[in-house]
């Protein structure tokens, strides 16, 4: 499953996964995130929690990276990846497969950190 909502205020848009995640449910994932985008400024922040994430297949892990592609022509500047002490290991893998090719920064913290919603951008190394 996933959510995904947009803040403008932050210029933050907020992409959360939790239980089994297949290219099956994210059918709309890809039109929501565009939509989601375009309210937003140009260089915006994308935070994706994954710390309720059980299993992601490896298509599901293809449609998302093809999204995240696209949020590039919207502005998207950094991606933050939040996980948890009980998210499994194999997730982290496999969202870490999401291609950091791109100029966009990828940082992952720790869902015990401080991060607030109004400045991700303090999750930087």
């Amino acid at each position: 499953m996933h959510s995904l909502r947009s803040d403008t205020d932050s210029n933050t848009m907020y992409m959360t996964f939790s239980g089994d995640v297949t290219v099956a449910n994210l059918a709309r994932l890809e039109r929501t995130a565009v939509v989601a985008a375009r309210v937003l400024d140009r260089e915006f922040v994308l935070v994706t929690d994954v710390t309720d994430c059980d299993r992601v297949t490896t298509s599901a892990i293809e449609r998302i990276d093809d999204v995240v592609g696209q949020l590039d022509q919207f502005g998207l500047s950094r991606e933050v990846r939040v996980v948890s002490e009980s998210t499994p290991e194999r997730v982290r893998r496999t969202f870490d497969r999401v291609r950091t090719d791109r100029a966009v920064a990828v940082d992952v913290v720790d869902a015990e950190d401080e991060l607030s919603p109004v400045s991700p951008e303090k999750a930087t190394s």
